[in-house]
Order: structure tokens, then C-alpha cells, then sequence
């Protein structure tokens, strides 16, 4: 029994160590690249549903589509549909070209986007963290036709807690930037920041999430920087 209890303890601590790196991590870069930003706050919720499918070989595929309100659940402001081919280089590594289509209600009307995406796993000590870069190019056809590139680069840290009877609970935590090129974009190229931090219980053939996004999309003038709080539901399934 006091071995039992030994290694309880010894396992919180190291969940408190890892939580504690991450927080500083994700705070830090979030603080240095929007510091004392302010602006217009809303609060949204976005649902989302993925499907994860293996082909042959390394060779797999993934989608997902969702839809994304304002106010709880009282305005509908966007829906999407995106969907890729992906290959495994190995256990760590992973490359996806893919295609998404987005339906917006304001002045953008719709997207089309076509994405290139490489995704890799390396451990720093036990703390084992996600990356992954992804390009877009983007284009708005609606009141104003646009286009523009945009770059992600996403930090993700999601540590096992805890598994029985075939549920395993993970954290979900990360930070994701993005930067965006072209003609009608700002002078800063700086496109918005996303932090997250959630859970995931996961089974054999699915997984539900759910979690909190803040998200910064900075203005050329801080007070027009829009600041979104997100509540964020998902379902993954595997087939």
C-alpha cells in the first residue's frame, strides 16, 4: 500500500513539473509576441468532427468539418469542410497535402484553401512535444475577392494521465501562430495566435475533446485587435 501511494505521488509530481514547463512556455511566447494587446472581445464556440482513416502502407487519410457560433450558441458564423492525404515517414514524422472549403457570413462569403502540412515528435526529457508547420494558400471569393499565403507553426503537448477499462484521459495544450503574406494583408504579417488547453478521453475508435481557445488577431492599432474566447467541442472517429 505505501508503495501504491509512493507511486501516486511520484506520478503527480511529474504531471506538476510538466504542466509548470508548458505554462511558462505557452505563456512566455504568447506574452512577447501580444503583450498588453487590447481590443473588441467576443465570445464563440466552435464544434468539430473528425474522421481518421487508414488506407494502405503508410499511406492515410483525414477530415474533418465543423461549425462555429458567436454568442453560446445563437449565431452561426462559419462552417467548413477540410480533408487530406496524409504519409508516414515514420513513428515521429508525417506529411499531408490537402484541401478545405469555408462558408462565412461576413463580407469574405466563402474560401477555398488548399494546405501542405508536416507534422513531427520529439521528446525533451519526458515531456514528448508535437510539431507542426502548415502552409495555406488561401482564397475569398464573396462582396471582395482575395487571396494570400498564410504559414502555422503549432507547439503541442498532450501527456497521458490516465487509463482503465479502455478510456485513457489525456491534457491537450498548445500554441499556434500564423503569419500571413500578400497584397491585402498588414504591414506586421502577423495573422493571429491561438493557446489552447483541454481534454481528450479517448477509446480504441473514437475520442471526444473539449477545451478552451483564446485566440489574438492583432490590429494595425491595438484597439482594433479582436480577442477571441472559444469554447471548443470535438469528436474523432477512426475507421
Amino acid at each position: 500500500m505505501n508503495f501504491l501511494v509512493l507511486d501516486m505521488v511520484f506520478n503527480i509530481s511529474i504531471i506538476r513539473q510538466q504542466l509548470l514547463v508548458l505554462a511558462f512556455a505557452i505563456f512566455g511566447l504568447h506574452r512577447i509576441t501580444f503583450a498588453q494587446q487590447s481590443g473588441v472581445h467576443q465570445q464563440r464556440t466552435w464544434t468539430q468532427f473528425y474522421i481518421n482513416t487508414a488506407l494502405t502502407g503508410s499511406l492515410y487519410s483525414y477530415s474533418d468539418f465543423g461549425f462555429r457560433f458567436d454568442d453560446g450558441f445563437s449565431n452561426h458564423y462559419q462552417s467548413f469542410l477540410r480533408t487530406a492525404l496524409g504519409y508516414r515517414l515514420s513513428n515521429n514524422g508525417r506529411l499531408g497535402i490537402g484541401y478545405a472549403y469555408f462558408n462565412n457570413d461576413d463580407n469574405t462569403g466563402y474560401e477555398h484553401r488548399i494546405f501542405q502540412d508536416g507534422n513531427l515528435q520529439n521528446k525533451w526529457g519526458e515531456i514528448e512535444l508535437k510539431h507542426r508547420l502548415r502552409i495555406e494558400e488561401r482564397f475569398f471569393f464573396g462582396n471582395k475577392d482575395l487571396q494570400h499565403l498564410r504559414v502555422r507553426y503549432q507547439i503541442a503537448y498532450r501527456p497521458k494521465w490516465f487509463s482503465k477499462d479502455g478510456y485513457t484521459l489525456f491534457g491537450d495544450f498548445s500554441d499556434e501562430l500564423m503569419f500571413a503574406f500578400g497584397s491585402q494583408t498588414a504591414s506586421h504579417h502577423i495573422d493571429q495566435n491561438r493557446v489552447y488547453s483541454g481534454l481528450k478521453v479517448e477509446t480504441n475508435y473514437s475520442s471526444v475533446l473539449m477545451g478552451y481557445q483564446f485566440t489574438c488577431i492583432p490590429g494595425l492599432k491595438k484597439s482594433n485587435s479582436i480577442i477571441d474566447h472559444i469554447v471548443r467541442v470535438g469528436l474523432a472517429i477512426k475507421i
